[in-house]
């Protein structure tokens, strides 16, 4: 504490009253006596330097406000001005893909029943996106699904769609519409609803009893880094369809998605677009980004100017 500094830093100044022969007054002759365990030399002169620019201006002018006097030197001021001299911040958007998920996250704390889908009367919370989304991502993780593999979906435009996107992500895999499936990435499970389809995929579908009663024995707790299968980076394929997107892409995208629309947590933003684009993709992580809703429109019936991006 500052009593025991205080106690251990002990500096005294022996004031010479001589001049020197052009009348200025003489140096200051300072004796150091210090705690060797709380300081070290260098620390030590430095302040003692700085007191003695205080003492010799107050000799020299005894008149001088204590907040003119400059305790620092030239050295000093020269480093203290370097480092305040603004330097461009990073590109937050190129480095944040491997943190996408976590902006569920902040949005739940934020504000957890905020609307984070709205399709007719029915509204889903971010609470409630953020804990199914990461119940589902568990079940894939348990199946092998993470970074550098992909999951197929095959899913129309609508609440499960969004909840199963969300989920990948959690899981640092890439988000694959069952049409486009690349011979160069891994594929194993693939989310759908109704009769899974035949083929090499292990197919889930999301309204079976026996999968439903899987996903909700699952933690709803947040899914982090140490939960996947390996450690994700931003140039992990996040989206492979229409073009590839990278984790890092995925969150340039949305985050300039975001800004062009002036996006705030009072968006809503419709959901017509193509469910196997990557503009879909971005849509949901620019919502995420900022907490707004994302509007279903299942129907087609929802016309553009009813809806609120900015």
């Amino acid at each position: 504490d500052t009593d025991t500094v205080a106690a251990k830093f002990d500096l005294q100044v022996n004031i010479n009253p001589h001049h020197h022969d052009d009348g200025t007054p003489a140096e200051l002759d300072t004796i150091l006596t210090y705690a060797t365990d709380l300081f070290d030399e260098t620390t030590i002169h430095t302040l003692g330097h700085r007191l003695e620019r205080i003492l010799t201006t107050i000799a020299t002018n005894p008149h001088t406000p204590i907040g003119d006097i400059d305790i620092l030197d030239r050295t000093e001021r020269e480093m203290g001005t370097a480092r305040s001299v603004p330097t461009p911040p990073p590109n937050s958007a190129a480095t944040a893909g491997t943190t996408l998920a976590q902006t569920l996250v902040a949005a739940v704390e934020d504000d957890p029943d905020a609307p984070a889908i709205l399709s007719g009367d029915d509204e889903l919370t971010y609470h409630d996106l953020e804990t199914r989304s990461s119940r589902l991502a568990r079940v894939l993780i348990a199946r092998g699904c993470g970074p550098g593999a992909g999951v197929a979906l095959r899913l129309d435009r609508g609440m499960e769609a969004v909840i199963a996107t969300w989920a990948v992500l959690k899981t640092g895999a890439a988000v694959v519409p069952d049409t486009a499936l690349p011979d160069d990435l891994e594929a194993k499970i693939g989310l759908t609803l109704g009769d899974p389809p035949t083929g090499t995929l292990d197919w889930l579908a999301l309204d079976d009893p026996a999968v439903i009663a899987e996903i909700a024995a699952e933690s709803p707790r947040p899914v982090t880094y140490a939960h996947r299968t390996r450690a994700l980076t931003g140039t992990d394929p996040a989206f492979v369809g229409d073009q590839t997107l990278s984790y890092d892409d995925l969150a340039i995208a949305a985050a300039q998605l975001r800004d062009r629309d002036e996006l705030t947590y009072e968006s809503e933003i419709p959901y017509r677009g193509e469910p196997r684009s990557s503009a879909v993709v971005i849509e949901l992580v620019a919502a995420g980004m900022v907490g707004a809703a994302v509007v279903l429109d299942t129907d087609e019936e929802v016309q553009a100017d009813e809806c609120v991006t900015g």
